[in-house]
């Protein structure tokens, strides 16, 4: 048996104290938000 995921990471791109972008492993989905290019490139 194997697992899909042992755990979930998640990562988040704030500046200046907004939340730009948000990423969420278990969603299986690029990372959503006003500015997410950033994080999926740091991804």
């Amino acid at each position: 048996m194997q697992k899909l995921l042992d755990s979930t990471a998640k990562a988040t791109h704030a500046r200046d104290g907004e939340i730009l972008a948000t990423y969420i492993d278990w969603d299986f989905a690029p990372a959503k938000g006003v500015n997410p290019g950033r994080l999926n490139w740091a991804l």
